[in-house]
C-alpha cells in the first residue's frame, strides 16, 4: 500500500492508541465565543473515526476554527480526522498543514506571540511545546501527511512552508532521537521499500554525497530526492536485507531484490544524518531484470 491510501493507514494506526481526553479537557482557552461553541460541538464524540468530515471542517459553528482552539490534548486526539478528511480532499476551511507548520517555518518561528501577556514567548516555542506531546510513531505519520502535501503543493510558499517545518522538526521527531548507523539503515530500507523519495531525502545530510558505483555520484539533497524520484517512477525496486553490519560512523548493508539482485552498500552516518553513501551492483542485470532499455556503447 502506497500513495494517499498508504499515509491514511499509517495515520489510523499510529494514532489508534490515543484516549480521548474528557469533556473537560476539550479547549485552550475561555475568552471569546468560538472555544465555548467548540466544546458544545465536541463534548461527548469519544471516536474521531466516527466524525463527519463537513462537521470538522465547518467547527465550530462554521467558523472552521477548531484546530486553533482545542487543548493540546484534544489536538493530539482528533487532529488524525483532519489528516484522513484533507488526503481524501474534503476540507475547505479546515488546515491542517497550517495547524502543523506555523512556528516551525521561518515566517514565524522567530514572532512573539504576544509579548504584553506572553513575554519573550515565540510561536516556535509554542509549537515545540504543543507538539511535544506527540510519540515518535504519531509524529512519523505527521511526517507522512505533509510529505504528500508537499508533493503536491502548488505556490512556492507553501512548498517552502512544508520543507521548513519537516526540515526543522517533523522529520527529526519520526525517527526519535539521532539513530545509529545499523538503526539508521534499517529505517532507510524500510522507507525506500515504500518507494517514498521524499522521506529518504529527510536521511541525507545538506551537502550528502550518493555515489551508486553503477552511476555518476549525485551530490545534495534534493538532487538526491530527484534521483530516487525518478528510479521509482521506472521500475518497482525492493530491497530485501541480508545483513546489516556497523563500524563506527558505518552502517553497511547486504541486500537481495526477489528477482534475485544482490548488491551491499556503505553508509558514513554524522549526526544522525547520511553524509556519504556508496552501492555495489550490477547495472546490466538490473535493467534486463525490469526490462529496461539497455544503452550502446
Amino acid at each position: 500500500m502506497s500513495g494517499r491510501d498508504g499515509v491514511k493507514e499509517q495515520v489510523r494506526q499510529a494514532f489508534a492508541g490515543v484516549v480521548y481526553p474528557g469533556d473537560w479537557c476539550l479547549v485552550n482557552s475561555r475568552e471569546g465565543s468560538e472555544p465555548a461553541l467548540l466544546e458544545q460541538e465536541f463534548k461527548g464524540r469519544s471516536d474521531w473515526r466516527a466524525l463527519d468530515a463537513g462537521f470538522i471542517d465547518r467547527a465550530p459553528d462554521g467558523f472552521g476554527t477548531a484546530l486553533s482552539f482545542f487543548s493540546d490534548e484534544a489536538f493530539r486526539f482528533y487532529l488524525p480526522a483532519y489528516l484522513i478528511a484533507d488526503l481524501d480532499g474534503r476540507l475547505q476551511q479546515a488546515d491542517p498543514v497550517f495547524a502543523l507548520t506555523h512556528g516551525l517555518e521561518s515566517g514565524s518561528r522567530e514572532q512573539k506571540i504576544n509579548p504584553r501577556r506572553y513575554g519573550e514567548r515565540t510561536w516556535l516555542d509554542h509549537a515545540r511545546h504543543k507538539f511535544a506531546m506527540f510519540s515518535a510513531p504519531e509524529a512519523a505519520a505527521i511526517a507522512a501527511y505533509l510529505r504528500y502535501k508537499l508533493a503536491r503543493a502548488e505556490t512556492e510558499h507553501d512548498r517552502s512552508q512544508i520543507r521548513e517545518a519537516l526540515e526543522s522538526y517533523w522529520a527529526r521527531r519520526a525517527h526519535g532521537p539521532i539513530m545509529t548507523p545499523r538503526e539508521l539503515v534499517r529505517a532507510w530500507v524500510e522507507t525506500f521499500n515504500r518507494a517514498d523519495a521524499e522521506g529518504l531525502a529527510e536521511f541525507y545530510a545538506e551537502e550528502a554525497t550518493n555515489h551508486q558505483a553503477a552511476e555518476a555520484p549525485v551530490v545534495g539533497g534534493e538532487a538526491i530526492r530527484e534521483m530516487f524520484a525518478r528510479e521509482f517512477a521506472r521500475a518497482r525496486m525492493v530491497c530485501l536485507v541480508e545483513n546489516i553490519f556497523e563500524d563506527g560512523e558505518w552502517g553497511i548493508l547486504e541486500w537481495r531484490d526477489p528477482l534475485g539482485l544482490r548488491g551491499c552498500g556503505f553508509f558514513r552516518v554524522v549526526d544522525g544524518k547520511i553524509a556519504f553513501q556508496r552501492g555495489y551492483w550490477d547495472k546490466l542485470s538490473f535493467l534486463r531484470m525490469h526490462g529496461l532499455p539497455i544503452p550502446h556503447e
